[in-house]
């Protein structure tokens, strides 16, 4: 558990401290690549067996632009051509969220993004590995060694942990917009605020007004009991 601990921080340390998170990013894209290929592409069976329909929905979903691989082009692709052809494309689509949103923002949106799966994902691993802990006794009635039985399963789902939090992170840097708040909102909140700044500000007493005298705020009271005190 210690040292599940520290890949999780030392990845939280990296993402902080680090610039631009793209080439990390981009090395979790290439591998849901090669997942895609494994499952419709498979080097195993003939490309005219290859589900190419299936390939393509499963890039769209995740890092592919809409309408960027054709069916009918990538069918006659080896499967080296194939893989370069998906790799362009999630750099396609990379590049066009960057040029909306800035080099700036985007810099910003990796952050935001890597650190915001990596926690959540962390905390239900460890509520996760609490209801382990707490079943894992039973494995002594199936003849098991607890203890190993649970360094396993342990392993296991950390490594699941970590491959769900690969693709949540590609998803959401191809799907989560960045909202501004608009120019025109922001005058509004400041005039508002000096509307208000301008009701609670105190009464100045300009004239000769007696302590005594009814207040000139119109409060009803007596100056030396309103704004004269």
């Amino acid at each position: 558990m210690n040292q599940q601990r520290e890949v999780i921080y030392g990845q939280r340390r990296k993402i902080l401290m680090g610039g631009s998170m793209r080439e990390n990013i981009f090395s979790m894209i290439e591998k849901l690549i090669d997942q895609g290929m494994d499952l419709y592409a498979n080097e195993k069976v003939y490309s005219e067996e290859w589900d190419v329909k299936g390939l393509i929905d499963y890039a769209e979903g995740s890092f592919a632009p809409q309408g960027e691989l054709k069916q009918e082009v990538i069918s006659n692709l080896s499967r080296v051509e194939l893989r370069e052809a998906l790799v362009a494309a999630a750099a396609k689509g990379y590049d066009l969220r960057e040029n909306v949103f800035g080099s700036d923002n985007m810099r910003e949106l990796e952050k935001v993004v890597m650190l915001k799966v990596v926690d959540g994902k962390w905390m239900e691993h460890l509520d996760a590995m609490d209801m382990l802990r707490e079943g894992i006794g039973l494995r002594a009635y199936g003849q098991k060694n607890p203890l190993i039985e649970y360094k396993i399963e342990a392993y296991d789902m950390f490594q699941q942990m970590i491959d769900i939090i690969q693709e949540e992170i590609v998803h959401y840097i191809y799907r989560v917009n960045i909202i501004t708040q608009p120019e025109d909102h922001l005058q509004h909140a400041q005039a508002n605020h000096g509307e208000e700044a301008a009701v609670k500000a105190p009464v100045v007493n300009n004239d000769t007004t007696g302590r005594n005298d009814l207040c000139p705020c119109g409060s009803g009271k007596k100056y030396k009991k309103c704004c004269g005190k």
